[in-house]
Order: C-alpha cells, then sequence, then structure tokens
C-alpha cells in the first residue's frame, strides 16, 4: 500500500495563515467604507498646534456720575440785626446767645387736659399717675413728629445751636392752632450748623412752640410755606460772578 505524502508542518501553517488573510480582505471589501478621514496620533507624536482666535477684551463703558447739585446759598442777618419789636428781639438776643437758662425762662408751656389714648397727635399723652382729662402743662415741639416736653425735661428741648437768623413773619390767622398746639403771633426763623431750618414761634414775649424741619424743606421754603407778613425778610444771596 502506498502512503500519501505528509506535507510539512510549516506549509500547512502558511496555508492557513494564506486562507484567512484571503477572508479577512473579502470581509473588508464587503464592508460600507466611511466618510472622512480619520487620523491616528501616536501617544508618542508631538500634537499639533492650534490656532486660536482671540477676541478682543472690551472694558465696560463707565458714564461718569453727574457732579452733585449745588445746595442753594443761605444768606444769614448780619449779627446784630432786629426787627425792632422789643419781645420779638429779645428772644432773638437770647437765641443766639445760646443762654440755656434764659431760654428756659422765655418758655410759656400749654396747659391741657392730658389723654390716655395711644398714637400720634392730640393733646399730651398722661404720665403714669395721671388719669384721662388731668390738666397739665407741656410745651409742644414739631420734629420728625410731634411731642410734648414737661417742665422737667425742658432743658434738653432747648440744646439746639443756630449759626444765624434768617427771617422773621407775623403768623396768618389761618395758621392752624389748638388749645394744645398755639400757633403763636411771630415765627423766628434761624438757620441750624447744618443748613436747616428752625421755626421758633412766639407770643406775648414768650416761647409758645418750637418746629425743627426735619422734613428737607429749606429756610426758604419755610418762609414761602408758613409765613404771613415779612417783618424782617430774607437776605437774598450775592449773584455769583
Amino acid at each position: 500500500m502506498r502512503r500519501r505524502p505528509v506535507l510539512p508542518i510549516n506549509c500547512v501553517l502558511l496555508a492557513a495563515i494564506s486562507l484567512l488573510l484571503v477572508l479577512a480582505a473579502c470581509a473588508d471589501s464587503s464592508a460600507t467604507a466611511p466618510t472622512g478621514t480619520v487620523t491616528v496620533i501616536s501617544p508618542t507624536a508631538p500634537q499639533p498646534v492650534v490656532a486660536i482666535r482671540l477676541t478682543p477684551f472690551l472694558l465696560p463703558t463707565v458714564t461718569p456720575a453727574p457732579p452733585p447739585t449745588p445746595m442753594p446759598a443761605i444768606t444769614i442777618q448780619p449779627p446784630g440785626m432786629r426787627t425792632g419789636i422789643e419781645e420779638v428781639d429779645t428772644i432773638i438776643g437770647v437765641v443766639l446767645g445760646r443762654d440755656i437758662d434764659a431760654l428756659r425762662k422765655l418758655v410759656r408751656y400749654t396747659t391741657t387736659r392730658c389723654t390716655t389714648a395711644s398714637g400720634l397727635g392730640g393733646p399730651p399723652k398722661c404720665g403714669p399717675d395721671e388719669t384721662e382729662g388731668t390738666r397739665v402743662e407741656a410745651f409742644p415741639i414739631l420734629g420728625s413728629e410731634g411731642a410734648f416736653v414737661r417742665r422737667k425735661s425742658i432743658a434738653q428741648a432747648l440744646q439746639f445751636r443756630v449759626v444765624g437768623l434768617y427771617a422773621v413773619y407775623r403768623v396768618p390767622e389761618n395758621a392752624y392752632q389748638e388749645e394744645y398746639w398755639p400757633a403763636g403771633k411771630y415765627g423766628i426763623v434761624f438757620v441750624q450748623k447744618d443748613g436747616s431750618p428752625l421755626t421758633v414761634l412766639s407770643d406775648h414775649g414768650g416761647i409758645v412752640r418750637i418746629v425743627y424741619h426735619m422734613d428737607g424743606s429749606s429756610p426758604a421754603t419755610v418762609i414761602k410755606r408758613d409765613a404771613g407778613e415779612l417783618i424782617l425778610p430774607p437776605i437774598a444771596p450775592t449773584p455769583e460772578r
């Protein structure tokens, strides 16, 4: 019996590898080729430099703040200026002289019935030992709110400081008043250090009410709003050249 020739093992391996390569090539040729180009970069290869277009950075436009509106000039009366009305001129001298003791003697208290009602406005509030309707002495002061100062606390209420006299007027007849809120006969307008006005209302030689104008009113506004006949008009500011 004849034996079949046996191929060397190397030949068998080469034939198998060749067959696999042919099959792989057929599979690749039947597949759909991907679109575009894929670039494989070796990890060790230098990375390409990418050009970046920089957008210029623009600083925001800052509009300069407008200059502050200058406050209107306030011209006070000369130090020795007076009205010629003795009872008014006495008060002016005491206020400008900052004599607290003399000022206390000029205060005229309102005698009226107190109330236990809460809330703003109305007559003076009753003290802890006072019942509704008790007649009490109180001095009215108008600031941000109306208040009534008792005799024992009056010195603290008179610690204002003024830099000069602005104007003097007669209180108009239709000015608001109550038994506990006298209108006075004369209005004496002073200028405080911060430029705000302070009005001292007087009658029969005494001070019956003080008004701290805390609403932002200027001295000129107070005269325009509150004054009747002007006894000592404001001095007009000197125009700037």
